[in-house]
């Protein structure tokens, strides 16, 4: 016969008489208290309702025990290889397909309380404050593309497809090939007070020009962008222009234009 068989007992603490299994020590009043423990790490004396735990309330919360174990470099390689080829596996993709649902599920579980919520938040703004730097640094360029024409910009180069964020810079650039396309970042600060990243659409190194390219609709938009690039261009000797529908056809070679290059050339007059 099996189960859950009471004995007579005797709790080590408070010495009274109860019902319980051969290894209980404490009876259920004494329990509701607590189990006496002593930390494997600042040894103080406290109570527990688990009967086998090893750290106090504070060493646990400051997770001590990864503090104090140090385990060698070429161990975690090897467990890290290990995983890896592991994943590789058939039961092993399986493995991280359940594990994946499984995370989504309880991200989504935690990101609807209220500190997950602030979790969110607070990674968000960490995430957009190191963007933002990459940007200013030069390390990092948004992908994005032109929000006013929602189609890809694209020049063929022999074997080489250029990507640009409208026709007019593709256009602009196939004429100009020596101007560089968004190299000079310039930081300034927005309407909100927040510091920001000003990426210029070419810089010409003969001249040493800074060439924006934009519509005459859009210029009254981005007044801050261009008083800091012409403060870049004031402490750094360089020149700055616009380019705009009124003189773009003077920055443009339209004989070189063939193929698919003319289509593109095409959108760009709006044909």
């Amino acid at each position: 016969m099996g189960g859950y068989r009471p004995i007579n007992r005797i709790c080590n603490r408070c010495n009274t008489n109860f019902q319980g299994i051969w290894n209980e020590e404490l009876c259920s009043a004494c329990r509701t208290d607590g189990y006496e423990h002593i930390c494997n790490h600042c040894n103080i004396k406290y109570l527990d309702e688990h009967r086998y735990r090893k750290y106090c309330p504070t060493c646990t919360t400051n997770r001590v025990w990864q503090k104090n174990k140090k385990r060698p470099k070429e161990v975690g390689e090897k467990i890290t290889q290990s995983k890896l080829k592991y994943y590789q596996t058939t039961e092993g993709k399986k493995t991280a397909e359940s594990i994946g649902k499984q995370n989504s599920v309880k991200l989504k579980e935690y990101y609807q309380t209220s500190i997950g919520i602030a979790t969110k938040q607070r990674t968000s703004k960490k995430i957009s404050k190191i963007m933002k730097q990459k940007i200013i640094d030069g390390t990092f360029t948004p992908k994005i593309t032109n929000t006013f024409t929602h189609w890809t910009a694209e020049i063929e180069v022999g074997d080489t497809i250029r990507r640009f964020r409208s026709s007019w810079e593709a256009v602009l650039w196939y004429s100009n090939q020596h101007w560089e396309y968004e190299t000079i970042r310039i930081p300034y600060i927005d309407q909100h007070g927040d510091q920001k990243a000003y990426i210029v659409d070419f810089y010409d190194p003969t001249t040493k020009t800074l060439i924006e390219v934009k519509p005459k609709s859009n210029i009254r938009s981005c007044e801050l962008k261009i008083k800091a690039a012409k403060q870049y261009c004031l402490e750094n000797s360089k020149k700055f222009i616009i380019i705009t529908e009124s003189d773009i056809s003077s920055y443009i070679n339209e004989s070189i234009f063939t193929g698919n290059n003319k289509k593109q050339l095409d959108k760009c007059y709006g044909k």
